[in-house]
């Protein structure tokens, strides 16, 4: 098992909205661990391929990030963590062969 930390964070733009001067107004850190025994890469690669990312990425951009509140943080990490594992439970676990009446 190893422990991976997965970072998400929000960017905004200089005064017009460009990517120039952008800085990183938020940061959310969920530490996962995964009984995926692969490099950061690789973990990433699969997190990106089963669409996982993605899915954890919106969840927390619909979050107030904003407010103090370590409650309401504790379980937007669960959350991720929660999209996350079952990524690797559905790339672990066979399909069911059909069930003939």
């Amino acid at each position: 098992m190893l422990e991976y930390s997965v970072v998400f964070h929000r960017a905004s733009g200089g005064k017009d909205g460009n990517a120039k001067g952008n800085t990183i107004d938020e940061i959310f850190v969920v530490p996962v661990c995964s009984i995926l025994s692969i490099t950061p890469r690789a973990y990433l690669d699969f997190l990106l391929e089963a669409g996982a990312l993605h899915r954890a990425a919106d969840v927390v951009a619909a979050a107030n990030l904003r407010r103090r509140d370590t409650a309401a943080a504790e379980t937007l990490r669960r959350e991720v963590r929660s999209i996350l594992t079952a990524a690797e439970v559905d790339a672990l676990t066979p399909p069911l062969p059909p069930i003939a009446w």
